[in-house]
Parts: C-alpha cells; structure tokens; sequence
C-alpha cells in the first residue's frame, strides 16, 4: 500500500500527459511517452533493466500505427492508492501507485533528469476516466451502484479465485514468472488487492492445535482450526473435505460452546486505524462470517445437521444461538467504535437445483437469527447485508428478502441462475455480485462476447445493482489471452460510455 497520501486532483490529458495535484499543493506533470517509458509493470521493469545493462538493446515494436502518436485511451483509479493507464500501443498492465509517481516525478527524480524528449520518443513509439466525468474510487463505485445511483462504470471485481492448474498453465501461455500470489495476479490484471480484515475474532478460544497430519505430491490430511481432520486434494481443488465432523450431540458441542464466549479482546484495538487505511485505499469495511446454515454444518456435516432439524432441534437452537450471540455481541462493539460498510454471511445452502432445506426449515432455524443482525444492520445504518450461496438462488432469494437482505452470489449461472431475470422479477430489491458464467471463457473470444453483450446492457439499463463478476473461480482450461480479453471488453462495456 502506498504510503503517500492521495492527490487531491487527477487531471489526465490523453494527448499531453497527467497533471497531478498532490496533497501538499505541489504539481507534477508526467508527459504520456514518459509514464510509457516508466510503467511500472514487470516486462518494463525488465526492458529497463536490459537498457542500463546495455545501452543497444532492441525494442520491441509497437502495436500502435508509426503514423499515429502515442497517447493515452484511457485511465481507471485502482483503489485510492494508484491509477492505471491504458495507452494506444495497448500496453495497459502498468499501475502507478502515488508513491511511484512520487518517486519518478520528472523535476525531481533522476529518471526524468535522465531522459531527453527525444530519448522518450525513441523508446516506445509506441479500467476508464471519461473526458470531464467524475472518478471514484471502488468503496464510492460499490456503494453507489448498489442505491442504484449514477457512477463512471460499473464495479468489476476479480474472480472468486483461481482453480488448481489455471495459474501454471497461463506461465506457460506467457504469464510473467513473478506473478505468483494472489495479489500478484491482481495486480497484473488491473484490479485492487484484497483488502486487510478487520481485527474481529469469532474464533474458538482456546484455539485448536491446528496441524498437518500427512502430506504428499497429491494429498494433505491436517487439523483445521475447527479442530476437524480434513483433506485436501491438491489436483483438484483448495478447499479441504471434512473426514469427520466433531459434534455429534449435546456432549460433543459442549466443548465448542465454552470456546465461543465473548471477551472484549476480540474487537482489536487498532480497528479504527485498519478500517481508515481501507477507506483511504478505496475498500469495503465488511464484517463477513459463516451463517446459519454454514456454522452447524461445518461442525457437524449436511447430513447430520438436517436429520439434527427433526431429531434434536434444540441442540441446533443451541448452537445457532451460541452463534448468534457472538455475532452479536462482536458486531455491535465494532460498530460502536467504527462505521461498517457491510455486513456479510456465507452459507452455500444450495445445489444445482434446489436448496439443501425447505421454506419451513428456513423460518425456524435461519430467519430469527438473520432477523436479530438486521436490526443491528439497520440500527447502525449499514448499507450492505450480504450473503453468499452456490447452487439455485431463485428460491433462496425469496426467503433472504425478508430477512433484509440486499446482496447476493455469486449467481451461478449453471445452477440456472440468470441475473437479468431476477431484476425483471425482483426489481430493485435485490442486488447481485457475479452472474457472468465462468464455463464460457473457456469457449473463446465469440462466447465471450455473446454472454457479455446479453448481460451487461441490461443490467446497465436498469440502473445498476450489480458487482460485476463471474460467478465463481476461473476453471483450469480458461485460456489466458481469453481470459486477458473478457477482463479487457467487459472494462469497455461497463464504462458509463460503453455500449
């Protein structure tokens, strides 16, 4: 994160070059073929490399017209901490923090002192900033779209994540070796981190003694911090698999109950400096947590759990209050101290299909207590109550509504889920955050851009409500120029000057 604070104004001629005020009233300006010729991504750092190494080094030709100088197309603020800027040679993977900038302002650095106008030229001949628009930052873009209130673009958002395979086989396409972590890959395609978490702990105290049992090429069996032994499949996927499920009655639970009691160590004492630095850097203060299907269900199992609704339903009731009740408690300490963005809860309660349980299963074991957070929610004026759930959506969404629930995904389009219907049916009470299917990248440049044309006009007609997404991870098979290109056109299209 950058530690120089944000200008206090952005002025980008796409001709010239950026103008920057910067938060001590001093300016900069950065001529277009000089921010080309500093990008800070890694092929030119590399290019840059071979040139102080040796002063002859041939440059790769530009994809832009010899007729057509180079200039800028466009720009997208990355976070508060950078912006990105899209040249007409098509390079666009160079984000230029403020601390960058800073560093390689040309009246001060030895960068611009070293290089004449013509050098620059010789160098290289070689998301958007509408020409008079306003520029948000992506907490500003986020909650706006989801009052459904005019902003430059849509918010876009990085995938739920990567399958086991897809980042080795895009380093084989071409992928930068350096680009290797999750912020890695977010960065080289243009989108923001992820933010830091909130020091909110719903953790057992005292912890388990989470550890690796055995490990392999292929497997590895551990203690989670649920105190569960699971296994990993390495090939196939990063989620570990339950080999047996702790709480097996009231006895069993006993030990987990003790180890949710609330103290006040579980607010940290540096809440508020975490939540300014995310605000200052453009991102969401979420509280997120498991649910009340995806807590029990977590220590006990699908099966367990639903015969557990018909067999034992107090111990269920028990549970979820002991939950609940920390929840509770936790949350409303933060917000005491601390404004909130959201509120989120994961649950996963659904298949392909159908849910995992009935409507009437729902009122008794999950509506009370989503009933109980809402009221904070709403007492403390938290804009965003989401939940995430895979699987049939179009029944659960009946049934969160109530509850106060505005946001949810991821929307999978494979289990049925189609996000232009549901605000044809639902309106504005309900906005989204995915939708777009993650199987068609795999199907090429066309399918591409049928499913992007059948999806992003009429979500933009309706007025928003939609963080634009796909609707889980990237699947191994996913081509790394496709992928380059739906992150590419859906930017142009979700743009308030796109088509």
């Amino acid at each position: 994160m950058s530690a120089v604070p944000p200008p206090k104004h952005l002025d980008l001629d796409k001709k010239k070059g950026l103008t920057v005020t910067w938060h001590d009233d001093r300016t900069s300006f950065y001529a277009i073929d000089y921010l080309r010729r500093m990008s800070p991504s890694a092929d030119q750092r590399e290019l840059r490399e071979q040139m102080k190494r040796n002063p002859l080094t041939v440059l790769p030709s530009s994809s832009a017209s010899s007729d057509a100088p180079l200039h800028a197309t466009g720009a997208e603020m990355v976070g508060n901490y950078a912006i990105r800027i899209v040249f007409s040679d098509g390079h666009d993977t160079g984000i230029f923090s403020w601390e960058y900038l800073r560093e390689i302002d040309p009246e001060t650095s030895s960068a611009g002192r070293r290089h004449s106008p013509a050098d620059l030229g010789h160098f290289l001949s070689c998301g958007v900033l509408p020409s008079g628009g306003t520029m948000y930052t992506e907490r500003e873009r986020i909650l706006r779209t989801l009052r459904f209130e005019p902003v430059d673009r849509l918010p876009f958002r990085f995938a739920y994540g990567l399958m086991p395979g897809v980042l080795e086989a895009w380093h084989e396409q071409g992928l930068p070796d350096d680009v290797r972590s999750r912020d890695d890959v977010h960065r080289y395609f243009g989108f923001p981190v992820k933010s830091p978490s909130l020091p909110l702990d719903l953790g057992f105290h005292p912890a388990f003694d989470a550890r690796v049992l055995e490990e392999d090429d292929e497997r590895r069996v551990e203690i989670d911090h649920m105190g569960r032994r699971t296994l990993v499949l390495k090939r196939f996927s990063t989620l570990p698999r339950a080999l047996e499920y702790p709480v097996r009655d009231r006895a069993t639970w006993a030990d987990f109950r003790r180890r949710l009691a609330f103290f006040p160590e579980r607010v940290g004492a540096d809440l508020e400096r975490v939540a300014e630095a995310n605000r200052a850097a453009g991102h969401l203060n979420m509280f997120g947590t498991s649910g009340f299907f995806w807590f029990p269900r977590d220590l006990m199992g699908d099966e367990n759990l639903c015969l557990a609704y018909y067999d034992d339903p107090d111990l269920v009731h028990d549970m979820l209050e002991t939950w609940c009740g920390l929840i509770e408690r936790v949350l409303e300490a933060a917000l005491r101290r601390e404004r909130l963005d959201a509120v989120h809860f994961g649950e996963d309660m659904a298949y392909r299909h159908a849910s995992l349980i009935g409507p009437d299963t729902f009122e008794q074991f999950m509506k009370p207590y989503y009933l109980r957070i809402r009221r904070l929610v709403d007492r403390y004026e938290v804009p965003i109550f989401s939940v995430d759930t895979d699987g049939a959506l179009d029944q659960l969404i009946e049934w969160f509504l109530p509850c106060g629930v505005n946001l949810i995904g991821p929307d999978e389009v494979q289990a049925g889920n189609d996000i232009v219907a549901f605000r044809r049916r639902f309106g504005r009470r309900m906005a989204f955050d995915g939708g777009l299917d993650k199987r068609v990248l795999r199907d090429g440049r066309v399918a591409i851009d049928a499913m992007l044309e059948r999806t992003i006009p009429p979500m933009k007609a309706s007025g928003g409500g939609w963080i634009v997404c796909l609707d889980h991870r990237v699947l191994d098979g996913t081509r790394l120029d496709d992928f380059r290109y739906f992150v590419d056109r859906t930017r142009e299209m979700i743009s308030d000057e796109g088509t």
